[in-house]
């Protein structure tokens, strides 16, 4: 991870601005005219100077409460943007373990040629359903949730016709990961698993771990009347976890998911609208639990390990154990007898030390 500090400089957009209107249209790149005498950006920018124009004056007509409203967000330093000063880049793994330097190369030179054309793809191919409009409000908080962002999202969905409880969805996960303990569940042998020869990290602290293939199933989500479902490419991990599955980006860009960590809720597009999947907060509490147990008891035999590590670099006379001392004799006797507290009273006893007077 390295830091990267920007010029003091500060360059002159305004050149390659007229630069680029002046040369060939990027969006017909067949035709002879100019960026600047292309007929569709002519379209798409009278649009944008009405939808400006009414923009101005919907805020003029909304009256000093506005600009109230306004001034009260200039105070908040949360509405204010901030110029970032260093650039931190990281670098992010996955099949990046077994590719070759070909196949690096040729996926730089892909990221590299993707352009930010603000919606003016000539040739646009969108996913099913993308015309679904997805967004958040506060009929969203389906319950008082206890420290909010604390808890992951655990949902229930369906994999193959088997619905399981502890599904986690986690954005960071660049693989969608199922479980060795889940597959009696599913009934899958270990002969149906297709051979998967990249190495993963991130599921055990410090450890890299080979799965034992993969396997495609179907993810469903939903009810009867209102659901989702898509194929999954799951790379099946060669050990037990905390939870039965690990949905990543390659599902949620599937499903086009977008998860909201304050409501606990997954919506995504459907036939029929949007599909709405909240989270169970108690199953989320149970695998925090046992999480933290798993990850103690990893640590503690890594710090095993490394204790015995050192251990054999030590001396043979360090390394022997001392003799055990024999253990003393217990001057206090054992043996006891009763006596009588009271005379006639033979319900009135204690127990006395055996060579003692019972006067």
């Amino acid at each position: 991870m390295n830091t990267v500090k920007r010029p003091n400089g500060r360059r002159d957009y305004q050149e390659d601005y007229n630069q680029t209107l002046k040369g060939p249209c990027q969006l017909h790149p067949k035709s002879n005219h100019t960026m600047e005498e292309c007929h569709v950006l002519k379209i798409i920018y009278t649009r944008r100077a009405a939808q400006d124009d009414s923009a101005k004056k919907n805020r003029k007509q909304d009256g000093r409460d506005h600009e109230d409203e306004d001034e009260d967000q200039d105070r908040d330093p949360r509405h204010q943007y901030v110029n970032p000063t260093d650039v931190v880049h990281s670098i992010f793994g996955g099949k990046v373990s077994i590719e070759s330097k070909r196949e690096r190369k040729l996926l730089k030179r892909a990221c590299l040629n993707v352009d930010s054309t603000d919606g003016l793809i000539a040739d646009p191919k969108f996913p099913l359903w993308s015309h679904r409009e997805i967004s958040f409000s506060r009929k969203d908080q389906w319950a008082a949730i206890l420290e909010p962002g604390r808890f992951p999202l655990i949902l229930d969905p369906c994999i193959n016709s088997i619905r399981f409880e502890r599904v986690l969805v986690n954005r960071g996960s660049s693989i969608d990961i199922l479980f060795r303990n889940s597959l009696p569940a599913l009934k899958i042998t270990l002969a149906q698993l297709k051979p998967y020869d990249a190495q993963f990290w991130g599921v055990l602290p410090g450890q890299s771990s080979v799965p034992l293939g993969q396997i495609t199933l179907p993810v469903q989500f939903g009810t009867s009347g209102h659901f989702r479902t898509e194929f999954i490419n799951f790379v099946v991990a060669d050990f037990d976890g905390t939870y039965h599955a690990i949905l990543g980006r390659p599902s949620l860009t599937k499903f086009m998911a977008v998860p909201h960590y304050s409501y606990l809720v997954l919506k995504m597009p459907i036939e029929k609208g949007v599909l709405t999947v909240r989270g169970n907060v108690y199953t989320a509490y149970t695998c925090e639990e046992e999480s933290f147990k798993i990850t103690e008891a990893i640590d503690h035999s890594i710090r095993m390990a490394e204790t015995v590590a050192q251990a054999t670099q030590l001396p043979p006379d360090q390394l022997r154990l001392p003799k055990q001392e024999t253990p003393r004799k217990n001057s206090k006797c054992k043996e006891h007898k009763e006596v009588q507290l009271v005379d006639g009273s033979p319900k009135k006893t204690a127990l006395i030390g055996a060579n003692l007077d019972p006067k």
